[in-house]
C-alpha cells in the first residue's frame, strides 16, 4: 500500500470498457500524443443514433453518430508542436517520414500554374468587358457622353 501512496499513477481507459481499464505509474509514460480514429481507411459511417442532451438530460430526440467499425486504427497527429521531438525520438522512422502528396510535384505545380494562369486570363477579360459595357452605357452608344461636366478652370495668381 506504501507504494501506491508514495507515487502518481494513472488510470488508463480503452473505449468505453470498463474490463480494459489499467492502472499506470507516471513515471511510465512518456509523452502525451493527440490521435483521431481513422475513419477513412476504417469504413466508418454517420449510422448510428444517440439522444441530444439538453441541460444534462437525455432527451427523446436524437441525432446521427459516427459508428466506428474498430477500435485499433489510429492517426497520430505529428504536428502537435509541443511534443513533435518526442514523437520523433519514440516513433520508428518509417512512421514519421514525410509523405509525398502527390509522385511528381513539379509536374503538380506546374499543372496547377497553368490552371491559375488561365483562370487569371479568363477574368481579366471578365473584367474587361464589364468595364467596356459600363464605358459604352455611359455614352449611350452613340459616342459622345450622356452628361459631361467640366470643372471651370481657374488661373492662379502669385
Amino acid at each position: 500500500m506504501d507504494i501506491i501512496s508514495s507515487t502518481l499513477w494513472y488510470d488508463i481507459q480503452k473505449g468505453d470498457d470498463a474490463s480494459t481499464t489499467q492502472l499506470t505509474c507516471m513515471q511510465e509514460i512518456l509523452l502525451q500524443v493527440n490521435v483521431q480514429h481513422a475513419c477513412f481507411e476504417s469504413g466508418c459511417g454517420a449510422t448510428g443514433h444517440v439522444p441530444q442532451v439538453q441541460e444534462r438530460r437525455e432527451t427523446s430526440v436524437t441525432r446521427q453518430a459516427i459508428v466506428h467499425t474498430n477500435d485499433t486504427h489510429f492517426i497520430i497527429n505529428m504536428h502537435a508542436l509541443h511534443n513533435a521531438k518526442l514523437l520523433r525520438q519514440v516513433l520508428p522512422r518509417s512512421m514519421t517520414e514525410p509523405q509525398p502528396y502527390v509522385p511528381d510535384r513539379r509536374a503538380h505545380h506546374c499543372n496547377s500554374a497553368a490552371r491559375l494562369r488561365a483562370t487569371n486570363t479568363e477574368k481579366r477579360a471578365e473584367k474587361q468587358a464589364q468595364k467596356d459595357a459600363v464605358k459604352e452605357a455611359a455614352v449611350g452608344g452613340s459616342g459622345a457622353p450622356v452628361c459631361s461636366f467640366h470643372w471651370p478652370s481657374r488661373k492662379l495668381s502669385h
